[in-house]
């Protein structure tokens, strides 16, 4: 015969995993913002550099209900050595946005135009000119703090239930005990 479990052991399982899946979301969330936003936050460590910008283009997406992006590369000189690969920031991955907005972007950097740029000293092949957040970054950084709010205000109410919870046990044998006597 298969016992049934009791309501009180019910509990303790939806506490304990309740409790462990929001860790979880919290660990993974956390793992992606690390990933997400490590490279913009090394950015604020960078040198300054002047350079020159060699290439600004428009690139089409590939998408069928259109959308461009910016190619702007820059030239500048660390310790002798010329490096061409400089971009306008480290965008883990470009969004496809308006023609209107790139071309917005590009309008304010030409080839030929002179720009200051930030590289990394410790690997002077990697450099922006833009240290900010792309847009990319706002959107991703406000969905993971809206889905951190949701799940503490979620365990938040579990931990409270299970408070209340407890201290009604604890009241019922309190109860039960004076009445025995």
């Amino acid at each position: 015969m298969i016992k049934q479990p009791t309501r009180e052991t019910m509990e303790r399982i939806g506490s304990s995993f309740m409790t462990w899946f929001i860790t979880a979301f919290v660990l993974l969330t956390g793992v992606i913002w690390f990933v997400l936003f490590y490279p913009l936050v090394q950015t604020w460590f960078y040198e300054p550099v002047a350079g020159i910008v060699v290439q600004s283009e428009m690139e089409d997406c590939g998408m069928e209900v259109g959308g461009y992006s910016e190619e702007i590369r820059f030239a500048y000189t660390v310790g002798g050595r010329t490096f061409r690969d400089g971009r306008l920031r480290c965008d883990i991955a470009r969004m496809c946005e308006s023609k209107d907005t790139v071309t917005a972007i590009l309008e304010e950097y030409p080839v030929g135009a002179k720009v200051q740029g930030w590289y990394d000293p410790n690997r002077p092949q990697i450099a922006v000119i833009e240290r900010s957040p792309a847009e990319m970054h706002w959107v991703f950084i406000s969905v993971i703090c809206g889905f951190l709010f949701i799940f503490f205000c979620i365990w938040g109410m579990q931990r409270s239930n299970a408070r209340r919870a407890a201290e009604l046990k604890r009241r019922r044998k309190a109860k039960n005990a004076s009445a025995k006597e």
